[in-house]
């Protein structure tokens, strides 16, 4: 985490701000606004980020990160798979129309052949 404070160079820091957005997202998710505002609270009053944390969400900091991070690897997983498996989930995506659209053909076919031996038996 950032216990020593962001890095000075633009791309680490622009990964530190997401991380950082992450992980309030998550404590927000877990214990709402004002989870993170009691945090906050500890904070401004002279408390070092583990006691705040420790203090007003009754969990400790190391603990609270290995939960944020198996829940960044649970939706991360999803996303690693979808990309992974895209050329298979498309293709399977078009196999699949293409069948439907020749089952379609094959249905007006039938339709149309049955429409002209009715209209045949008509004018015979």
């Amino acid at each position: 985490m950032l216990e020593s404070g962001f890095p000075p160079d633009n791309e680490s820091l622009s990964l530190a701000y997401e991380e950082s957005k992450s992980f309030v997202t998550y404590i927000i998710s877990k214990s709402g606004k004002e989870g993170i505002l009691t945090v906050l609270n500890y904070m401004k009053q002279g408390e070092d980020v583990d006691s705040a944390i420790l203090k007003a969400l009754s969990i400790p900091l190391g603990e609270l990160e290995k939960k944020w991070h198996r829940s960044l690897r649970q939706r991360v997983t999803w996303f690693t798979y979808i990309s992974y498996h895209l050329y298979e989930i498309l293709f399977s995506v078009a196999a699949l129309m293409t069948i439907y659209a020749f089952i379609r053909v094959i249905m007006r076919k039938r339709a149309y052949r049955k429409e002209e031996e009715e209209e045949d038996r008509f004018y015979s």
